[in-house]
């Protein structure tokens, strides 16, 4: 055919056309990583995938792609390019967190609640510090809280309650500035509550009940002016309460009850708006009993959903430390010895 000839030229225009369009990448089927798939993989078969209660897309991943195929509780971003969700609560996942979790680097929420997960929470959960959800409550999972929590920065909400898990509470939980929520308890938590809880000033849930935390309250935590929950009961916390506690300008809920709180109670409880007669919980500690007047007043009407919190008093209030001596100095006494920190800034 003569390339100059009219059909020649319409020919070629077409083919040009053709090739120009399925060359264009929103023509081209995306997928996620070969990386990414293949930890998702990995999370099938280290969690018994075959006797998940939906296991759709996620036993066909062979020859399916986790954000074109459907795969239960998979959220992709908008090109279906990478992975940024995983929802696989009550699924019947019985088995370990694989390390592989890590590589899912784009990840913003991991929840694998109520299943029967196992063994330790892998140091690989802290490559994924785009996630902002991470709740693994109401599993098995055993060993230490790993100190690489710490790198999941952009967390807001962070949710590891019964379990059966032991040791510190890292002090890398510092680092985690965004927390609005930290729900640590039902577990087997030892040691003292890191000062470094301090530096998480927008935390508005804390609730570290039911564990074997022990020492002292640290003064710190009156810098949590945002808090409107705080539960630490059923521990063996010792010490008095700090009076930096009257910073909390928002709690409404303070339940302590059943440690070993000792001494007097600070006059800045009184700061605290608390719900009435619900609000506080103090029973079963070595409180000292013999209180001004407006504070006794004040705790009777804010505690009296629970009875007399007077009659379950241990017999001996007098607190016996190593407490650290800060605790229990005025203001001015503590500026002689070279503490700059007023007792109120926690």
């Amino acid at each position: 055919m003569n390339r100059s000839h009219p059909l020649f030229t319409n020919v070629l225009t077409t083919l040009l056309t053709l090739i120009t369009l399925f060359s264009n990448t929103s023509w081209i089927q995306a997928e996620v990583s070969a990386t990414e798939k293949a930890a998702l993989v990995a999370l099938y078969d280290s969690t018994n995938g075959a006797n998940w209660t939906n296991k759709t897309g996620w036993e066909n991943s062979a020859t399916t792609d986790p954000c074109e195929g459907n795969w239960h509780g998979v959220t992709c971003n908008a090109n279906n390019t990478t992975v940024t969700k995983i929802n696989l609560y009550s699924n019947n996942l019985k088995g370990t967190i694989p390390p592989e979790i890590g590589n899912l680097a784009n990840l913003t929420e991991l929840r694998l609640t109520y299943n029967s997960l196992s063994d330790a929470i892998p140091a690989e959960i802290g490559n994924l510090v785009n996630l902002t959800n991470l709740h693994l409550y109401a599993n098995d999972l055993t060993g230490n809280i790993p100190p690489e929590i710490g790198n999941l920065v952009n967390v807001v909400d962070l949710r590891l309650s019964d379990n059966a898990l032991a040791g510190d509470i890292p002090s890398q939980i510092g680092n985690l500035t965004k927390l609005t929520s930290l729900i640590l308890n039902g577990n087997s938590l030892d040691g003292q509550i890191p000062a470094e809880i301090g530096k998480c000033t927008i935390l508005k849930t804390l609730f570290l009940q039911d564990n074997n935390l022990t020492g002292p309250l640290p003064s710190t935590i009156g810098r949590l002016a945002n808090m409107t929950h705080f539960y630490i009961y059923n521990n063996t916390l010792s010490g008095p309460i700090p009076a930096s506690i009257g910073n909390l300008s928002q709690l409404v809920y303070f339940r302590f009850n059943s440690n070993q709180f000792c001494g007097r109670l600070p006059s800045t409880l009184m700061n605290l708006p608390l719900t009435d007669s619900s609000g506080l919980r103090l029973d079963v500690n070595n409180l000292e009993t013999d209180l001004d007047p407006a504070l006794d007043a004040f705790i009777t009407q804010k505690s009296s959903g629970y009875g007399d919190w007077k009659l379950s008093q241990g017999t001996v209030p007098i607190c016996k430390g190593p407490f650290p001596w800060t605790m229990f100095l005025p203001a001015m006494t503590r500026s002689m010895y070279g503490v700059s920190t007023p007792l109120l800034k926690g």
